[in-house]
């Protein structure tokens, strides 16, 4: 797991006092987790912060004409979409 592409994500929303809400795309891999029986675990590998509006309580994605770049880039690594 990238834990410090996260820690980045996170940290930048801590500079902001936490007041201005932002979201990232994460991109990852599924995997059989262990420690339970049929369990399945997400892997996040990248965070990706597409154009957004954000205020105190929410966040609006922006339209992103690289979206579809991002994705095809994330396939080529071996990486899907696996949340927001």
């Amino acid at each position: 797991m990238n834990t410090q592409e996260i820690s980045n994500f996170v940290n930048y929303w801590m500079q902001l006092g936490c007041s201005i809400q932002r979201a990232g795309i994460v991109y990852g891999y599924y995997a059989e987790d262990p420690n339970y029986k049929g369990g399945v675990r997400a892997i996040v590998e990248a965070i990706y912060e597409p154009p957004q509006k954000g205020d105190v309580s929410s966040f609006e994605f922006l339209p992103d004409d690289s979206q579809g770049l991002v994705d095809m880039i994330a396939e080529a690594a071996g990486l899907e979409r696996i949340g927001w």
